[in-house]
Formats: structure tokens, sequence, C-alpha cells
């Protein structure tokens, strides 16, 4: 009876080396939506939409770099995507951010922002209340920084066995929660087969009455944040032995 042994794993995963978090970074609720702010050199950050939120009447997408920050320690500086009465984007918007507490149980970021072309966010300076056409909104942060996804931490495959009886099973893809995955492709032998939404992401891998040879499975996943996760396994159909 023929069966299936995994014989490989070529893995290669996007990653950043491991450095200390600024107080910015993290995953913060915003608008019903949430934004992954990242480090993107010294004292400069992005902020992609990983959830979609809402700001006034138009919707911010998945994937969208919707902030451009810069600074250092709980206060910092840079510029808000606003969207025209059309819903088409008006970058440069400039705004704050203003850590108010560290509390782990309320860990809370101020943003304020004008629209583009308004100049920089004003308030009173008494009472450090907006005013003009500044907006603010208080946001919680809701997962603090995490290491980067990585294709063995998102991807689950069978163990490899020299042989297998069971030679049909199911891709499953964990979801990162700070960077969720949007999409995922698997190819079976160069053949893509269909990944189903559902919770996970899952991919059928069926090898039965597959001639006798190698067979390579091969995911590319891409995140919210638009890191891509790839990796490649091989299979090897066999042969069992006479009982």
């Amino acid at each position: 009876m023929a069966c299936a042994a995994a014989t490989g794993l070529a893995v290669v995963a996007l990653a950043a080396p491991a450095s200390a978090a600024d107080q910015i970074e993290g995953s913060w609720l915003f608008e019903s939506g949430q934004v992954l702010v990242e480090a993107t050199g010294p004292g400069t950050f992005k902020g992609t939409v990983v959830e979609p939120t809402r700001f006034t009447a138009c919707t911010h997408p998945v994937g969208q770099v919707m902030w451009q920050i810069g600074g250092a320690g709980d206060s910092y500086t840079g510029t808000h995507i606003w969207y025209t009465s059309e819903c088409a984007e008006n970058p440069g918007g400039q705004s704050t951010w203003q850590i108010l507490t560290t509390d782990p149980a309320n860990y809370t970021l101020r943003f304020c922002t004008v629209a583009p072309g308004g100049g920089p966010p004003t308030f009173d300076p008494a009472t450090g209340t907006p005013t003009g056409d500044t907006r603010c909104h208080e946001l919680e942060r809701v997962l603090p920084p995490q290491a980067k996804p990585t294709f063995t931490s998102v991807v689950s495959l069978p163990k490899a066995r020299k042989c297998r009886s069971r030679r049909s099973f199911r891709i499953r893809l964990r979801e990162p929660k700070a960077d969720p995955l949007v999409s995922a492709i698997v190819n079976v032998n160069g053949r893509r087969v269909r990944v189903v939404k559902g919770r996970r992401l899952t991919a059928p891998v069926d090898l039965r009455n597959l001639p006798r040879g190698r067979y390579a499975v091969k995911i590319v996943a891409t995140t919210a944040t638009g890191r891509v996760l790839q990796g490649t396994r091989r299979y090897r159909t066999c042969v069992t032995g006479q009982k």
C-alpha cells in the first residue's frame, strides 16, 4: 500500500532582529478596528491597519499604512491619512500621539489629528483640551509588541515520519493575533489547491493514487502588514512492506 513520508523542510521567513520595544509599539484599538504600530528605524514607526477601522465616513482597509510616526518615550508626532468626501485618500494630516498611562491593565494612547493643510494639533495650555479643528481619540493597547510571526509558528503540518499510511491531510494556518493573515497560497506538486477561510485558513493535501515519487507542498502566506511567510515540505510516496 502506498504512503507518504516527509523528506525535508525548507523555510524562508522575514523577521527583524529582536530589540527593546518602544512605548508606542503594539496593537491599538481604533474606531472598532485595530492598528499595529511597529518600528521602522531609530525613532521612527509606522501604523498599519490590521482590522478595518472607520474614521468619520470612510473605512481604512487592512494593510493600509495609516500613520507615519517619529519620536520616543511618551510623545510622538507624524501624519495620518484622512479621506476626501468621496473617500479618496488624503494623506498628510499632522498628528500627535501621547502615552497617557503604561498600566498593563489600561495602557492608553491619546491620538490627535488635524485635516491636511490645517497645521498641527492645538491644545488649551491650561487644560490640555483640543482646540480649533483638532480631533482626539483615546486608544487602548490590546496587544503589546510580540515576536513577528514566522512560517513555523503559523503553519501546522503533519510530523515527518518514515512512512505514512494516511496520505490525505489538511494544512492549518494559525492566526497571529498582532499581525493577522490576509491570504495564503498552497501548491501541491506545482498545482494550486483551494484555501478555505474559517476560524483558520486551511487547505487539503491529497497524495492518494499518485505514482511513487516525491511531491512538494509549498505554502506562501501574507499578513496584514505585508509580511510574507513561505516554506516547502517534500513528501515521498512509498510502499509498505508485507506483513
